[in-house]
């Protein structure tokens, strides 16, 4: 068993209802003492007695998928891509096999909303026209019915996708076959635009930082100095010859208080005050 904190990287996720559904199905797990996931970096954070074979299994069994690291970094670059292309939203929808349905089933339902909804007074009707809106009422709600399912006999909870479900079906059970597609088809559009826009924040956010180095050159004493050890009975620790010096550090082993040089070129490693020089600096990556 693991008890330290075990983070992984969620996909699937097309609304912060999703990432609420996923952290209450994980917490339920036997030896999971506390889980968060954060929607805005999809980061699902599991700390207790628990496998990670087991947390992975309960996440897919809610509907969602694991990455690996280099997976996700891959996919990062090529979301980087696709958001400066023409068509990026297209090209989300045809990236997962519940948004290419959804894509389908916009198409199979434009006939029932032109003719039926926009545009009665021309009087074109065709039985064919109930026929589509069912059918995409089928491709665009399985993956939302499943969702709801599972989000009812995992979790125990009613979401807006067993709402959308029912209403759905109540207007079907009504004869609204073109209303219950449309509605059904507007929904999951309006989640995969949801999931789109968050997918484009996320790249933001990985892009931002990246332009962060990771080492800093850092002003700390010479310790255990063998040039001056033995010298006016110096035995060790910090040398009271050398005084400060320069030492290349990693971003993450420097202390709060300490002094960082940066070096005309240099990106600026963490934040703090000037305390001597004077320099230009490009915010350009953070602007």
């Amino acid at each position: 068993m693991n008890t330290d904190t075990q983070v992984y990287r969620i996909t699937g996720m097309d609304c912060a209802e999703c990432a609420r559904t996923l952290e209450i199905g994980v917490s339920k797990l036997d030896g999971v003492a506390s889980c968060s996931l954060s929607y805005t970096t999809a980061k699902l954070h599991v700390s207790g007695e628990v496998a990670p074979a087991t947390v992975i299994e309960r996440v897919r069994k809610l509907g969602y998928d694991v990455e690996e690291k280099a997976e996700a970094e891959g996919k990062a670059k090529a979301e980087a891509g696709q958001k400066a292309a023409a068509g990026g939203f297209l090209r989300f929808l045809l990236q997962r096999r519940s948004t290419t349905l959804t894509l389908i089933a916009g198409m199979l339902i434009l006939p029932a909303l032109v003719f039926d909804e926009l545009l009665p007074m021309l009087g074109v009707s065709s039985p064919l026209f109930a026929l589509m809106s069912l059918t995409a009422l089928v491709l665009a709600g399985a993956p939302i019915a499943q969702n709801a399912w599972r989000a009812l006999v995992i979790n125990h909870r009613i979401t807006i996708n067993l709402l959308m479900t029912i209403a759905a079906l109540g207007a079907v059970m009504l004869g609204a076959y073109g209303e219950a597609g449309l509605v059904m088809v507007l929904f999951a559009l309006g989640e995969a635009l949801e999931g789109y826009t968050m997918t484009r924040a996320r790249d933001g956010i990985r892009t931002l930082m990246d332009a962060a180095p990771n080492q800093a050159t850092v002003l700390r004493p010479c310790i255990d100095c063998r040039g001056h050890m033995g010298q006016d009975g110096y035995s060790g620790g910090p040398c009271p010859f050398c005084g400060l010096e320069e030492q290349r550090v990693e971003v993450g082993d420097l202390r709060i208080g300490e002094t960082i040089i940066v070096k005309p070129g240099e990106r600026i490693a963490m934040d703090g005050r000037i305390s001597a020089g004077a320099a230009t600096v490009n915010q350009a990556p953070i602007t």
